[in-house]
């Protein structure tokens, strides 16, 4: 797994510089175990496992394995009891994450354990929008609670995508991945992802509660749809956000210096 890179965005202001440098100190807190804790999914199913059965039951309206699958923190927030759950956000989910299920199938496209503590799952396929098939992508993150992953929905940790925009189709020779993190903590860590591989990216921002995450996503050559996503976390709290673009390489074109005379 990559983790950020030290440099920031330039120029930033010294506290901008420090919280980009803790980010490339402190990935997860626990980055040197992250292979150890990928070759032992938990007995209850990987990260990816557990966002299958979780869109599977979205897609069913089936409220009880929804709740079952989420951590404590999300069903406090998406609750806060299963009564509440059931009639509003087990709906909306449905009309929602649960369209994957409902159409011609998904995939799980990412499934890593960072560390004891948070995973990252992302699935992509297509689904209906307003009457048209779309490709779209849904990435979260995952809670180690109770000897199992558990989804992390709704949390204090923000993200938005800079670019590529979700359905952009970009020509250039190469995307711009950019992600903002907001939350109400330190920022300690996050990783870009293109096509389910790790980058090495920058950070930089206002400071450790506001940081900016990008990378050049060299590994995406080929035209085609394409997905980006993204985790981050706080020293207790951690999101993730994931989305598909288009992408039709460009050349650059040498140009032409003229010849002394």
């Amino acid at each position: 797994m990559a983790a950020l890179a030290s440099r920031s965005l330039c120029p930033v202001p010294r506290h901008a510089r420090l919280a980009a440098l803790a980010l490339a100190a402190a990935l997860f807190a626990a980055a040197a175990g992250a292979g150890a804790a990928a070759a032992a999914p938990r007995a209850d199913g990987s990260p990816g496992g557990v966002l299958r059965q979780f869109v599977e039951a979205a897609g069913k309206g089936d409220a009880s394995t929804m709740w079952s699958l989420l951590s404590a923190r999300s069903r406090q927030r998406l609750g806060p009891d299963f009564g509440r759950f059931r009639k509003g956000s087990a709906a909306e989910l449905n009309r929602g994450v649960g369209t994957f299920a409902r159409s011609s199938g998904f995939t799980v496209a990412l499934s890593t354990e960072l560390s004891t503590t948070w995973a990252v799952a992302v699935i992509t396929g297509s689904r209906s929008a307003n009457g048209q098939k779309e490709a779209g992508a849904y990435g979260v993150a995952l809670r180690g609670e109770g000897g199992g992953w558990r989804l992390e929905l709704d949390g204090p940790v923000k993200l938005r995508i800079l670019g590529p925009d979700p359905g952009e189709i970009v020509v250039q020779p190469e995307p711009q991945f950019a992600v903002e993190v907001k939350a109400t903590d330190d920022i300690l860590g996050g990783v870009l992802y293109a096509d389910g591989k790790a980058l090495t990216s920058n950070a930089g921002g206002l400071g450790p509660k506001n940081v900016t995450i990008y990378a050049p996503a060299t590994i995406v050559k080929k035209r085609g749809v394409h997905f980006g996503a993204a985790i981050a976390a706080t020293a207790t709290d951690a999101s993730a956000v994931a989305w598909t673009f288009g992408f039709v390489p460009a050349t650059l074109k040498p140009v032409a210096v003229p010849k002394p005379k």
